[in-house]
C-alpha cells in the first residue's frame, strides 16, 4: 500500500476556496503548523525533552497589571490565571535560530546557548496560539494576536542532560558560574 500523497490537505483546500490568494495563505498556514508539528514530534514526541522542568513568567500584552508564574514539565497542561486558558510547553531547542526569509526554526547544536521553549495556548481545548519563551532578559516575542508573553526563569536539567563540568554550575543559558564550597 502506498503512503498517502502529502499533498492533500493542500489539494483540499484548493478544490474548496479555489482562489490563488487564498490558497497561497493556506498553504504558508498549512506549512507553518505543519513545521511546528514536525518541531514538535522531534523534539518530544521523537526524544525525551533534556529538562525535567521550566519556571515561567507569563504577562499580558493589554493588562500589565497581569503577572502569573509556573512551573511546568514537558508536555504537561497548566491553567493561565482564572480564565478557561490553559498552555504547555510543546517543543524545546536548546540554541535557538530563525531563518528570517522563511521563518522557519532550528537549533545550531545541542548547548543550550539560546535555550527556546515552544509553547502552546489553549481555550477550552481549542488550539488558539503558539509561540516561543525565552530567557528572562532577552527581548519579549509576541506574535502579531499574541496576547500572552511567556518568559523563562529557571531551567531544571535532568541529570546528565544539561550544560556540565564537574567544577562549575551552569546557569539556565549553559553558561558557567564558578561553584564554591
Amino acid at each position: 500500500m502506498s503512503p498517502p500523497d502529502p499533498r492533500l490537505p493542500i489539494l483540499r483546500l484548493r478544490s474548496r476556496f479555489g482562489a490563488p490568494a487564498q490558497v497561497s495563505r493556506l498553504s504558508r498556514l498549512a506549512g507553518v503548523l505543519v513545521t511546528g508539528v514536525l518541531v514538535t514530534g522531534l523534539l518530544l514526541g521523537g526524544c525525551a525533552a533534556p529538562y525535567q522542568t521550566v519556571d515561567l513568567r507569563i504577562t499580558h500584552r493589554m493588562y500589565p497589571q497581569f503577572k502569573e508564574q509556573h512551573t511546568a514539565a514537558p508536555g504537561e497542561r497548566f491553567q493561565v490565571g482564572d480564565t478557561d486558558y490553559s498552555a504547555r510547553t510543546a517543543g524545546f531547542l536548546p540554541d535557538f535560530l530563525m531563518d528570517e526569509k522563511t521563518g522557519k526554526v532550528s537549533s545550531r547544536g545541542k548547548q543550550p546557548r539560546n535555550p527556546a521553549f515552544q509553547i502552546e495556548v489553549f481555550q477550552a481545548d481549542t488550539l488558539v496560539e503558539r509561540s516561543w519563551a525565552f530567557l528572562k532578559g532577552s527581548p519579549p516575542h509576541f506574535g502579531r494576536r499574541s496576547l500572552l508573553n511567556f518568559e523563562v526563569e529557571r531551567i531544571v536539567w535532568k541529570p546528565g542532560r544539561g550544560p556540565i563540568d564537574s567544577t562549575s554550575t551552569p546557569d539556565a543559558r549553559g553558561h558557567e558560574s564558578q561553584s564554591t564550597p
